[in-house]
């Protein structure tokens, strides 16, 4: 009898630790099955997270604040990048550095993903560096491709695709989460348009000329102080010519990235009598803007908001 009791003691031990142990493990595979996402744009970890839900980790490299165009991997972004399972890159030459990762990447069983290789890319036509002979500027075509919505949904269907390939599993989730998604996207969109269409002037004036896939998409006509990168600021000849420019169009309004302020901005807006505004290019943002809850759609409504007002007044 002793000996009976002794071995149902052991068998419930044994049990009661079997199935704690599964728990356990159960809990160990879940945490391990989250998606770990490095992505290169405020943007593309917003459509990650909106897509992937509770199943992925997404970690934008951009630190807040910072333009992409300044950013390069560090060797801490780099060991990161390769502890991770999706490498999310905007492509268009956005990421001047990406071939030297991708081919570290080789082998290390991270998928590479350029989220705008379906993207139709507006061409960066560059006199004066043309005459120059800079034959290696830094852009042969604009970076920006998200500021038209329907690039963007385009990113999000090369996320969406990215993750119900390598996690089969969950494929409805991702599929419902994206189509929720691309409702919104759609949405934004017809407002662009409908709220667009009878403004009275179409030309306006930004710090950088970031709003090309935009204008082209709308219908309008985008005027820059500086070139696809903020730090190519006009000479004094053509600061001049951009001066009278926005003085025959009547221009109002100055529309500027708030990380992207310069003092050419004020000295042009001095100049025509013009007003400030911020505009968003959201390829990252800074940490107040990120702990306010702002994210792509809220930004681009913002974005409309202010384009509406520059065309108007």
């Amino acid at each position: 009898m002793i000996i009976l009791l002794i071995i149902l003691g052991l068998t419930f031990t044994l049990s009661g630790c079997s199935k704690s142990d599964v728990q356990n493990q159960e809990i160990m595979q879940n945490n391990k099955a989250k998606i770990n996402i490095k992505t290169t744009a405020y943007v593309l970890a917003d459509l990650s997270k909106r897509i992937g839900g509770d199943y992925v980790d997404v970690i934008n490299l951009i630190p807040s604040g910072i333009s992409p165009h300044d950013y390069e991997p560090t060797i801490k972004d780099m060991t990161g990048i390769m502890k991770g399972d999706i490498f999310l890159y905007n492509g268009a030459g956005l990421e001047v550095w990406i071939e030297k990762v991708i081919l570290n990447l080789e082998g290390t069983g991270v998928k590479v993903v350029n989220a705008s290789r379906n993207v139709d890319f507006l061409e960066v036509v560059d006199d004066e560096r043309s005459e120059k002979g800079e034959e290696d500027y830094r852009y042969a075509v604009d970076p920006h491709v998200w500021l038209n919505p329907l690039n963007a949904l385009m990113q999000a269907e090369e996320i969406k695709n990215t993750l119900k390939e390598i996690d089969a599993n969950n494929a409805e989730i991702y599929e419902a989460n994206f189509q929720k998604l691309k409702k919104e996207i759609i949405d934004l969109d017809r407002e662009y348009i409908e709220q667009l269409k009878d403004v009275k002037r179409r030309d306006f004036f930004v710090s950088h000329a970031a709003f090309g896939y935009l204008a082209k998409r709308y219908d309008l006509e985008q005027h820059s102080i500086s070139g696809i990168v903020p730090e190519d600021e006009p000479s004094p000849t053509e600061l001049a010519e951009i001066i009278k420019s926005a003085k025959e169009l009547d221009i109002n309004y100055i529309l500027v990235d708030p990380k992207d302020f310069t003092k050419i901005s004020e000295v042009l807006a001095d100049e025509i009598g013009a007003k400030i505004e911020y505009i968003y290019t959201i390829g990252s943002l800074s940490e107040n803007e990120l702990q306010t809850g702002l994210d792509y759609i809220k930004l681009m409504r913002k974005n409309l908001e202010v384009l509406k007002k520059a065309l108007n007044e």
